[in-house]
């Protein structure tokens, strides 16, 4: 079986000839770091997931055109990554492959001799990994699952196989190669589920009691790893299927310790425990964001990450009054503090950081706004200052956690929503245009200061709410209510 991948044929000749180029010894000192010796002959071959794609795509592919009568539809497998092993210094050959295509060089750990070249044409990126290796079966049988674990022998393409993973494709199941790689990279518990998550694959019988067994071992990974794969389960279709299935064995946990709490602290809601609440919040932001997904692109792994931690401060906040009625005071506030542990463990970015911490913040305040019959354009306008450009997410996030509660306020909400983009697109209309400036107010004889925002804050709830129109009323209204010392 060969495999054909258009983005990689262009480079497979100066690959080759670079192969040609080195020798198959290592560089000084590389070969006590890996302490393994190489055999004589050059070898390069492409592995991993590139492999994997390719496949998936084609036979997607396939049945698209099965369907379709119209064979242009068929589309080529867009791959960008790829990972290739060699025979030889990976350092040395990446140095070299990189000045022949022009490609930027990066070293990504010298000790395992694993390097990175990345090629650039126009807004097309392609990334070369490399890595050393004494034998392909033996590279191949440390890798995670047997999907993964299929190689391609340049220059023809050949592909070996030595662990089914191509009937395991077809099968659509993942299935480990052995208990000690999981837990020589326990990351790699995560990426089973982002896999299953990404691809609709499956789950082998055998290889989900391992998952479990050694969720601990993911106190060991470094953040910024945990981060990408959990960003990529929240990204996918599957994302509450696939944290619900986690959280029952307790894998989320071991990932954000402060979900644990969320298990054991009543609530009243129709949906069982916190946690319960927290992902079913989750699976209803499809609903929640259907008529209003141009205001969630690329945003939607915050918005559900949010959902999924909006309520984390409750367990901290319980409390009864005298007529035996919970409540749960401040717990927002206390969900931003908490964040805090969660941002520093996953390494979250500041972007993220601050619309996570807002979307807690202030989660609740839709809910209160939508118990109005009829809230003023300016409460409106307020709450969109508060929640600055995260403001439609507040609203997306308060409209999914209505539907997760038994629909209680969702209809005020959905009305709430609708006014609140109205003001939203005004505010950001090209044509939409401020009666009054700051240097406006200093013509007017008024110094600059604090008071400046709060006077032409003031003037543009009262614009939008048509109760100024003109210059000159905004000037007046000004002169009205702030008169100078």
């Amino acid at each position: 079986m060969k495999i054909d991948i258009p983005e990689l044929t262009p480079f497979i000749p100066k690959l080759m000839s670079t192969l040609s180029e080195t020798t198959t010894k290592t560089n000084r000192g590389e070969a006590s770091l890996r302490n393994r010796p190489f055999s004589g002959e050059k070898e390069i071959y492409l592995v991993g997931g590139a492999i994997r794609d390719n496949i998936v795509n084609s036979e997607q592919a396939v049945v698209k055109n099965k369907k379709s009568t119209n064979k242009e539809q068929r589309a080529t497998p867009a791959i960008k990554d790829f990972d290739f092993a060699l025979n030889g210094s990976a350092i040395r050959f990446a140095k070299r492959f990189a000045r022949k295509i022009n490609g930027s060089f990066v070293i990504l750990d010298k000790d395992i001799d694993e390097v990175r070249v990345v090629y650039k044409n126009g807004f097309n990126e392609l990334i070369f990994d490399f890595c050393g290796i004494t034998s392909i079966n033996t590279d191949l049988s440390r890798r995670d699952f047997t999907i993964n674990a299929i190689s391609a022998k340049l220059p023809d393409m050949e592909v070996l196989d030595i662990f089914n993973g191509v009937k395991d494709i077809h099968q659509k199941t993942i299935r480990m190669i052995s208990e000690q790689n999981i837990k020589d990279d326990p990351l790699r518990i995560l990426r089973a589920f982002r896999l299953k998550s990404t691809l609709n694959f499956n789950i082998s019988p055998k290889t989900t009691p391992i998952l479990i067994k050694h969720r601990k071992l993911l106190k060991n990974i470094a953040g910024e790893r945990i981060k990408q794969e959990l960003f990529s389960i929240l990204n996918s279709n599957k994302s509450y299927e696939i944290l619900r299935f986690m959280a029952k064995k307790e894998i989320l946990q071991a990932i954000i310790p402060e979900l644990k709490r969320l298990t054991t602290t009543p609530q009243y809601k129709p949906t069982g425990n916190l946690l319960d609440h927290s992902l079913l919040t989750i699976k209803k932001m499809d609903t929640a964001t259907y008529n209003f997904q141009k205001y969630t692109v690329n945003r939607k792994h915050i918005l559900r990450l949010a959902g999924l931690l909006h309520d984390i401060g409750k367990p901290y906040c319980y409390s009864k009054d005298k007529l035996n009625r919970v409540h749960f005071y401040g717990h927002e506030r206390k969900g931003v503090r908490l964040l805090e542990g969660i941002r520093e463990r996953l390494k979250l970015s500041n972007s993220d950081f601050r619309s996570l911490s807002n979307l807690i913040e202030f989660h609740m305040r839709p809910h209160l706004l939508g118990e109005e019959k009829m809230p003023t354009n300016k409460a409106i306008l307020r709450f969109i200052r508060a929640g600055g450009e995260d403001s439609i997410l507040i609203l997306l996030l308060a409209y999914a956690d209505a539907m997760a509660s038994g629909n209680r306020g969702r209809a005020g909400l959905l009305r709430l929503i609708n006014r609140s983009i109205e003001i939203w697109e005004t505010m950001h209309r090209p044509k939409f245009k401020r009666l009054l400036t700051g240097n406006d107010l200093i013509r007017m004889g008024y110094k600059p200061g604090p008071l400046f925002r709060t006077i032409l804050q003031t003037i543009e709830e009262e614009q939008i709410s048509n109760e100024l129109s003109t210059h000159k009323q905004a000037m007046d209204f000004v002169k009205k209510n702030w008169r100078q010392k």
